[in-house]
């Protein structure tokens, strides 16, 4: 089940992360959620060039509208793993619309399985979006979500994100502030049963090379995050 639900929340995030300019995105992640080990390997390829000019650099690519292919790998603690494909295609600045489409494979020993997930939005302005998204599991919830870029001025952002489902009306609120570009913190707060709160924290070193952690707090215990991203 913790598989699965990790599976579920990765497919369902915005496939937007994170310099100058790029193509390829490469995200290495390792979680401890209470002794359970989890590694991510995911990469991107953008069809145009990312540009980080006058945008926070974690989110460049959601700014940009850059449209990708993408690759992932997860491992649960040597019990399954799950491979999967994503597409996510933006519109541009005359074509309003959002679409992103992934497919995983897990293979948990004796059973495998495919999870499809699914995300179709609107950008209401150039950095404010909303869309449902949900997944082909059985009594999958639709999430609304939400997501808004805002520039404070003398090189300084914010991001706000949100979502609920249509079952347990759970309520999930992200922000981050970017003191400049390049560095961020952020904090999640959600009424979902067990969920306490979340910080993040992420630095680019340079163009090329960032750094992140998170720690999330639920009743049954915590979670530690840390990651890298390169990028060429």
């Amino acid at each position: 089940m913790k598989t699965k639900a990790y599976l579920i929340g990765l497919s369902l995030l915005s496939g937007s992360v994170m310099a100058d300019t790029y193509n390829t995105q490469v995200d290495l992640d390792y979680i401890d959620d209470d002794g359970f080990d989890i590694i991510t390997l995911q990469g991107a390829y953008y069809f145009d060039n990312v540009s980080t000019s006058k945008t926070p650099w974690a989110e460049a690519a959601f700014v940009g509208r850059n449209s990708n292919i993408s690759a992932h790998y997860f491992d649960f603690d040597g019990e399954a793993d799950a491979l999967g494909l994503g597409v996510e295609l933006f519109g541009d600045k005359s074509n309003n619309l959002y679409g992103a489409l992934s497919t995983t494979r897990v293979d948990a020993g004796d059973e495998d399985d495919t999870i499809l997930a699914g995300e179709l939005g609107y950008f209401f302005s150039d950095n404010w979006l909303v869309s449902v998204a949900t997944t082909d599991v059985d009594d999958a919830p639709i999430y609304l979500k939400t997501k808004y870029i805002g520039n404070l001025g003398g090189g300084k952002y914010f991001n706000v994100e949100a979502s609920i489902d249509d079952e347990e009306h759970d309520l999930t609120v992200m922000g981050d502030y970017y003191w400049t570009p390049q560095s961020s913190v952020g904090l999640a707060l959600s009424n979902e049963d067990g969920y306490d709160y979340g910080v993040r924290f992420q630095h680019f070193f340079s163009p090329a090379i960032s750094a992140r952690f998170s720690y999330e707090s639920f009743d049954s215990g915590d979670a530690i995050a840390i990651g890298l991203t390169a990028r060429f």
